[in-house]
């Protein structure tokens, strides 16, 4: 329950203060991200295009290289504290490559929420829906806070 009230009170502060924080500071990292996420999962440009990308400059295997290198270590952090006791070492390292490829997709899909949400937010900010969500937030959470101190 605490972790909800938690959540609740970050929320709704936010939402609240998303017109302190200003629109134009909202899209520009709303733009950030979407600049790191072309970087994380960069489009293949078709033969004739013209254009070029991190691919075509390094690769597939420099770029599968460069996936490893940077996530390699939080993704054997993560295969120690769970399969320790049930696989040996070798097991682990192994885990912890493949894992590397899903810490990867997974951090490219919470970009893409997080530019959603953010989308969305500055699309409903105009006309004060955002503030007054936030506000209807924060009050459900201290009502909620109210009634389990009284537990």
């Amino acid at each position: 329950m605490n972790i909800i009230l938690l959540i609740l009170n970050i929320l709704g502060t936010f939402l609240v203060s998303v017109e302190a924080i200003k629109l134009d500071n909202l899209i520009k990292f709303q733009k950030y991200l979407l600049n790191s996420n072309k970087t994380l999962n960069p489009d293949i440009p078709g033969e004739g295009s013209g254009k070029t990308s991190i691919l075509s400059k390094i690769g597939c295997f420099g770029f599968l290289g460069r996936i490893m290198l940077i996530f390699y270590i939080p993704s054997f952090a993560f295969a120690y504290l769970i399969f320790n006791a049930i696989v040996e070492k070798y097991g682990i390292i192994i885990i912890a490559i493949f894992g590397s490829f899903v810490v990867w997709t997974a951090l490219i899909i919470l970009i893409e929420i997080t530019i959603k949400i953010l989308k969305s937010i500055v699309k409903h900010t105009e006309n004060g829906m955002i503030g007054i969500i936030g506000f209807l937030i924060l009050v459900i959470s201290f009502v909620l806070q109210y009634y389990s101190s009284k537990q």
